[in-house]
Formats: structure tokens, C-alpha cells, sequence
């Protein structure tokens, strides 16, 4: 009986599409779904989709060697890239 109720959520989860697709309620930045997109070059477009898809409502490109401040804001979202633009980390905050 035990392994039926574990297995529900997952079971149940299969049948959600997947949190990429799902455009998240701006106000609070989800990083983790958009991890797929590391490599890809950078672009404006990018950006606003990737907005949209994290619920972030501020966005901010890091390139190597630039200075940021150290304040939180649980609504933005970090977009670190390298010098030929293309991604290789997000995180919130």
C-alpha cells in the first residue's frame, strides 16, 4: 500500500507537460527549469522568454570580469555567459 501513495506523485507527474513550457507567475524566479538552455547563445529574444517561462520580472546579463552588486531580489534572474555570449549558468536573486 505504501509503494502505491509513493508512486502516485510520480505516476500523476507524468502526465503534466514539462515546467519549460509552463509560463511560471512573474513575482518569484524559478532557475531550475530553464538548465537546457546553458549553452545556447544569448539573444534579447532569449531573454524575454526566459523571463516569462521563470516568472522573473528583472533580468540580468553577467559577462565575465563584470562587477554586480550583492543584493537579493528574489524576482530577477541572473543569466551568467561567457565572452562569446553563450550561457553557462542562471541562477534567481
Amino acid at each position: 500500500m505504501k509503494r502505491a501513495i509513493l508512486l502516485t506523485p510520480i505516476l500523476l507527474g507524468a502526465c503534466n507537460p514539462p515546467l519549460a513550457d509552463m509560463p511560471m507567475p512573474p513575482g518569484k524566479c524559478v532557475d531550475r527549469i530553464v538548465t537546457e538552455k546553458v549553452g545556447r547563445i544569448y539573444s534579447a529574444a532569449l531573454g524575454k522568454r526566459l523571463m516569462h517561462v521563470t516568472g522573473a520580472r528583472t533580468l540580468r546579463v553577467i559577462r565575465p570580469g563584470q562587477m554586480v552588486t550583492m543584493d537579493f531580489l528574489e524576482d530577477r534572474l541572473n543569466v551568467h555567459i561567457d565572452a562569446d555570449g553563450r550561457i553557462l549558468s542562471f541562477n534567481c536573486g
